[in-house]
């Protein structure tokens, strides 16, 4: 029987010149593999992505700029889901952070997490001509410092965390969601709302994007938050001068002038 040598994450080796080394993570309690770019942590909960640090955030200028990531089908049919997103901003205008929508390709057909006047709204539509979703009016997100917004949807119920805090987050809405949400119809977008309404175009740097298919614990938006740790995400963007989808299928396309800028990143 052979034996996986210890490391902690000061005396681990680099990933990127050790593809598809297996070694035991002490700091973590848990069996980690290079992938040849970064170490996939594994524990008895699933899959653990840590996102170490990187030089590139998502540049958007307000105007037309979005990333479009096409159908996240690992969203659709299901009755609990949670976005995450790291963001920054100094505009208080109304914008879109995350926008996904079904077929029908409207305000009720899928959902939204965006910023008004600072504050961060998360909707998700029945399919019909009502939503339901949460706020958190508490928080002033327009500093120009980086911010992280979790939101969940578990059933009929609604959070908002503000780095990693869910203090503030107020139910909204007019009715029980009686459909899921869905994004099949239409392109997952970052930086723009679902119908590219560029009036609502976000202006500011993202970073750092996932999405799950159930609803995240506090514990669990409490190690995004400060370990930069994503336990089974079904897609993830860390946006580090890429596009691509880290775990799913859905890599992005940059439109108009979005580009990736050397940044000072999350914390």
């Amino acid at each position: 029987m052979s034996t996986l040598t210890s490391y902690t994450n000061a005396t681990r080796p680099s990933a990127s010149s050790n593809s598809g080394l297996c070694i035991f993570n002490t700091d973590t309690d848990a069996i980690n593999v290079s992938d040849g770019t970064g170490w996939l942590l594994y524990n008895n909960d699933g899959i653990i992505y840590p996102l170490g640090t990187s030089t590139h955030s998502l540049a958007l200028d307000g105007t037309d700029d979005r990333m479009e990531c096409g159908d996240v089908s690992g969203l659709n049919s299901v009755t609990a889901f949670s976005v995450s997103v790291w963001f920054r901003t100094n505009t208080s205008a109304t914008m879109y952070i995350l926008s996904g929508v079904g077929t029908g390709g409207n305000f009720y057909d899928g959902f939204n997490l965006y910023l008004s006047s600072g504050n961060p709204f998360f909707s998700v539509g029945d399919g019909g001509s009502s939503y339901d979703g949460a706020n958190n009016t508490s928080a002033n997100l327009i500093d120009d410092s980086w911010h992280h917004v979790v939101a969940v949807m578990n059933g009929s119920t609604y959070t908002v965390y503000v780095d990693g805090s869910a203090t503030g987050s107020t139910a909204i809405g007019t009715t029980t969601i009686s459909t899921t949400p869905s994004t099949t119809g239409d392109d997952f977008k970052i930086g723009a709302r679902f119908d590219d309404n560029n009036t609502y175009a976000f202006n500011g740097y993202v970073d750092d994007v996932a999405l799950f298919n159930r609803a995240l614990t506090s514990s669990e938006v409490s190690d995004i938050y400060n370990n930069a740790k994503y336990l089974n995400p079904v897609s993830l963007w860390k946006l580090d001068n890429s596009t691509n989808d880290l775990v799913g299928s859905n890599n992005g396309t940059l439109i108009s002038n979005a580009q990736f800028v050397t940044s000072t990143k999350r914390p």
